[in-house]
């Protein structure tokens, strides 16, 4: 047994990579080679020796694999006529861990057992049970049984259709090294992104580890608090990055103050649920959403970050009692305002905390202030960097702080491409300012100082009208400029959070005809309402989540409309507005995440220049119509989360466009028709 790689900050016992392979089978030159490849980029991997005999460290060794982030299990010919392997396989299965397969002169079917490579070995696992050989020693008498044979036969099968390597003409250095990068991308999935440069912050960084401690058994709650721009979240952002191999889930919900207004607390608690599970589940309010934590955490050891809390409220419906946690949960909480933790307290003398009744707390000084370059951007400095700006980037600057900080760029990008703006040279411009940075693989940042000036820059268009500024995203603002009809050309992009009390709320062609330019539009519950002939007829990206089943509208022409996003709404394939909201010949992006009581896709005979499909978690659909053929553009498919969806239809074969189509990798009798060579399939477990 061997245990290599000491970077990433991993303490104690857990690692990241579990190998399991055949000794005889490959350990000399390729496991060898992958192994080092691995500890060599400082990933801290478990080898076992499976030529070591099978004693009482078995179980220790299937411990293991429960506290490692990822499994590797190499397929190789002898691989199924070890029962210490099959038993490791197993495990990995079982406890639905990272799995990723490497098929080492096998192929997928000798896995699967179509052929009689393994379905031999498991034939003499068979046979040496029933002649009482089953039991090795060290081994309870039950194992080696035939209904652990049944178990390994399962297990192959399952491994058999995960998306894996197969080692093919190349050599084991070119193989490895491919490898080893695959795998440093998804350990490094759930990292924050962090200053390169950190200057004091080691002491600050022990001492909430010490206050932390993972080693206890409690359920601990930490806080961490100080005014703005002393560096609470970067430093959370550390000590998160240290710790995550350690949990059996976590999640780091940035910037709560400004998402809870934003998007309302059930978006925070869904993501925190996603988080966790690995699969976003449906909540339709707060209540339901703390339901859905406590089933989802209460089992699991959990690592929760709840950066930048400013209400009460705000931790109360994401982490109320530390009986919502598993054994050994830690939730680090980040304030300028240390009263909000107050609650907590109470909430924990109510809990199951045996050694500490208070959240722990660490105070952030300001003569700690990270070396980050947007932390030394004072106001003037930044107007200064701003004004140097080109329009079409100052455009992009306004949108990002506004609307889209910490949201994938890739709907932004189809706006400001149908706005005429060149966006990939003017977002380098951004990031090359450091006003702006792209982290966790496809997110626009922006560091909230930076982000609260960039809206004053609005606010300054017009301080005592909102209706006469560019952008509006205060509820109150944007609600009372539609309600009083109070709108001018200058408002090109309004966002108008969820708000449970004003749902079904109505606004029809009065509230909309000054706003002959606005481009964006978010909101929750509200309703289109009477006729809406000619207007919104520069719209470019309509967000309408928990829209309606009824739809009240008519005339709904949008004829510029580049993105629908319907998500986590009522609708079903009978919705009016499939046929009252008249898009042209521009719609790239269809989102209909989360619709539960959607069974049949529309009809998608007018969407002829879709590109991107979204269908996840859409839970009741089983038929997408037929007409995606007609979508020779598409090049994105998502279906992840379709749990009574069987099949694509056969139209889906010519589509040539298609890049990826994105699913479970654990669906059951999926049937998929025969793709174009260049479509990838990327399974999500």
């Amino acid at each position: 047994m061997e245990i290599g790689g000491t970077s990433f900050g991993v303490l104690g016992s857990d690692y990241q990579v579990f190998l399991s392979f055949r000794g005889w089978d490959t350990r000399q030159g390729f496991t060898d080679t992958l192994y080092h490849c691995l500890t060599t980029a400082g990933i801290h991997v478990f080898k076992d020796d499976d030529d070591q005999p099978m004693d009482e460290n078995i179980e220790k060794i299937l411990d293991t694999i429960n506290g490692s982030a990822i499994c590797i299990p190499i397929l190789s010919r002898g691989y199924a006529s070890s029962k210490r392997c099959l038993r490791e396989l197993t495990r990995m299965v079982e406890l639905n861990k990272k799995v990723i397969p490497i098929f080492y002169d096998v192929t997928p079917a000798d896995v699967k057992l179509p052929t009689g490579l393994y379905m031999n070995a498991l034939r003499g696992h068979s046979r040496e049970i029933k002649n009482g050989k089953g039991p090795e020693q060290g081994i309870d008498a039950q194992e080696g049984s035939a209904s652990e044979v049944q178990r390994w036969e399962g297990s192959l099968r399952e491994v058999g259709k995960f998306t894996g390597r197969e080692l093919r003409d190349t050599s084991y250095n070119t193989f490895c090294e491919s490898i080893t990068k695959e795998i440093l991308m998804k350990l490094k999935v759930k990292q924050k992104i962090v200053p390169d440069q950190l200057i004091g912050m080691d002491d600050q960084v022990n001492a909430v580890l010490q206050l932390l401690d993972i080693e206890a058994h409690d359920v601990r709650y930490v806080g961490i608090h100080g005014i703005g721009g002393t560096g609470k979240t970067t430093l959370a952002k550390v000590v998160f990055n240290k710790l995550t191999y350690h949990f059996d889930g976590c999640s780091f919900l940035s910037d709560i103050r400004e998402s809870s207004r934003r998007d309302g607390i059930k978006n925070l608690q869904r993501q925190l649920v996603s988080d966790i599970h690995g699969k976003m589940r449906d909540v339709s309010d707060s209540d339901s959403g703390i339901r859905e934590i406590k089933a989802m955490a209460q089992d699991k050891k959990i690592l929760l970050v709840l950066d930048d809390v400013d209400q009460r409220d705000q931790i109360e419906k994401l982490a109320g009692k530390s009986n919502w946690f598993g054994t050994g949960s830690r939730i680090i909480v980040t304030t300028k305002d240390i009263r909000v933790l107050a609650t907590e307290r109470a909430a924990l003398r109510e809990g199951v905390l045996k050694q500490s009744n208070e959240v722990k707390t660490f105070e952030m000084e300001l003569d700690f202030v990270p070396s980050l370059k947007v932390f030394s951007i004072c106001k003037d400095k930044l107007e200064v960097t701003y004004n140097e700006l080109d329009d079409r980037a100052k455009q992009m600057f306004l949108d990002i702080a506004c609307f889209v900080v910490n949201k994938d760029k890739t709907n932004a990008m189809y706006m400001w491409e149908a706005s005429n703006i060149c966006p990939s040279i003017w977002l380098e411009d951004l990031i090359s300012m450091s006003l702006v940075k792209i982290v966790d693989g496809n997110k626009l940042w922006m560091h909230d100082l930076v982000r609260d000036l960039g809206r004053e820059i609005v606010r300054k268009e017009n301080f005592v009208d909102p209706g006469g500024r560019s952008r509006l995203w205060i509820l109150e603002e944007a609600f009372g400029t539609l309600e009083g009809e109070e709108g001018s050309e200058k408002v090109e992009a309004m966002y108008l959070s969820d708000d449970e009390q004003l749902e079904g709320k109505c606004f029809g062609y009065e509230a909309f005809e000054c706003l002959k330019n606005l481009r964006f539009l978010e909101w929750y519950r509200f309703r289109f309402d009477g006729d809406m002939n000619r207007v919104l007829t520069k719209l470019r990206w309509l967000s309408w989540h928990n829209c309606p089943a009824d739809f009240r509208a008519t005339n709904l022409n949008l004829p510029n409309l580049v993105i629908l996003d319907l998500s986590w709404s009522d609708i079903s394939e009978a919705w009016d507005g499939w046929s009252q909201i008249k898009v042209g010949a521009k719609l790239k992006v269809l989102d209909l995440t989360g619709c539960k009581k959607l069974s049949r896709t529309p009809d998608f005979s007018e969407y002829s220049t879709l590109e991107r499909l979204i269908l996840a978690n859409c839970v009741a659909l089983t038929e997408i119509h037929s007409s995606i053929g007609k979508l020779k553009k598409l090049r994105h498919l998502n279906i992840k989360g379709c749990d009574s969806l069987r099949c694509l239809p056969k139209e889906v074969a010519s589509l040539n466009a298609l890049k990826e189509i994105l699913l479970d990798g654990k669906k059951d009798a999926f049937t998929l028709p025969m793709l174009a060579k260049s479509t990838a399939l990327l399974r999500n477990r």
